[in-house]
């Protein structure tokens, strides 16, 4: 190996870290912001794949990042005047234990598969979401939000988006290196 491909490489890394770090940044700015609770779920699923492709641990920590919607309130009397921390949106606590469990299913089957597993990796986000769906009305009548098309499309669709990008960053980026 040249010393020009290990540079080359090392700058490749260096570039996914900073990508990594400052979509992490991102992230955690939408889910303490006062957005919406839909756009908020969607910009949680999206940028956690996209983390991913950063590197393993960047789409793991994205996915547990969900969680600080639940821990703002606990932060804000530490925070007060610096910073300003909005409550969890509404079932927040119901969207972020089914959504995190549904990424942390994708990512493992993505990692353990590569390319050929990403249509099983996005059937195992989706099945704990259409469980919740067809179950919760039956075992709790409170619990709405699994049911509600809202909620079923702002976690589908930018899954669907964050696995095509995979795919396409999969297929294409090794295709370009090799010409």
């Amino acid at each position: 190996m040249t010393l020009t491909a290990r540079q080359g490489r090392e700058a490749g890394s260096l570039r996914a870290w900073l990508v990594g770090l400052s979509s992490l940044v991102l992230l955690t700015v939408l889910l303490f912001s006062t957005l919406d609770w839909p756009v908020k779920l969607g910009a949680w699923v999206l940028l956690t794949l996209i983390l991913d492709e950063c590197g393993g641990w960047f789409g793991y920590t994205g996915a547990v990042a969900g969680a600080l919607p639940l821990v703002a309130p606990l932060l804000a009397p530490l925070l007060e005047g610096r910073l300003n921390l909005t409550a969890a949106p509404p079932e927040w606590s119901v969207v972020f234990p089914l959504v995190c469990s549904g990424l942390v299913a994708l990512l493992l089957v993505k990692h353990a598969g590569g390319l050929l597993a990403l249509p099983l990796a996005l059937g195992a986000f989706v099945l704990p979401i259409l469980l919740a769906r067809m179950l919760a009305p039956q075992l709790d009548t409170s619990l709405t939000l699994p049911a509600s098309r809202t909620f079923f499309s702002w976690a589908l669709w930018p899954a669907v988006i964050g696995v095509s990008l995979a795919a396409v960053r999969h297929f294409v980026l090794p295709q370009r290196r090799m010409a």
